[in-house]
């Protein structure tokens, strides 16, 4: 980072995919989706060690899973993007890149909320999902 300290101005949003970096964000969420396969099917097995956790764990690894494929696919496209603006000779923050990250983190951070949201309050919202019903205080529809 030294050596680059004459770089020009840009305009434009330097956070692309294309190339390499989105075969390997397709890696991350196909490794992502066999480990959280893996966890279910091990749950359901009898032989399983997996068989022997709670849902509630089963349910923790693979909000896990998530986040952390959403962090390494995040950490691709920054470096990627850098190492191509340093090539190009330009700087990577700029206005358009920080509006852009700006709103990447809040889809991520909303996410997160929203899966929280729904893990805590997962029996009211499978109930009313598949029977459009919702139940009342004493368990009677």
């Amino acid at each position: 980072m030294a050596s680059s300290k004459n770089l020009t101005t840009n305009n434009t949003q330097n956070f692309i995919l294309k190339g390499f970096n989105s075969i390997q964000i397709g890696l991350y969420m196909l490794l992502g989706v066999y480990v959280i396969n893996a966890s279910i099917l091990g749950f359901i097995a009898d032989s399983n060690p997996l068989g022997m956790l709670s849902i509630e764990i089963i349910e923790s690894i693979c909000m896990f899973m998530v986040v952390l494929v959403g962090f390494f696919s995040m950490f691709a496209v920054f470096f990627s993007s850098r190492r191509a603006a340093r090539k190009a000779g330009v700087a990577v923050w700029n206005a358009a890149s920080k509006k852009q990250f700006g709103l990447y983190a809040l889809a991520v951070i909303l996410g997160m909320f929203l899966l929280s949201l729904a893990k805590k309050h997962r029996s009211k919202l499978c109930h009313s999902f598949l029977f459009g019903v919702s139940r009342t205080s004493n368990g009677v529809v």
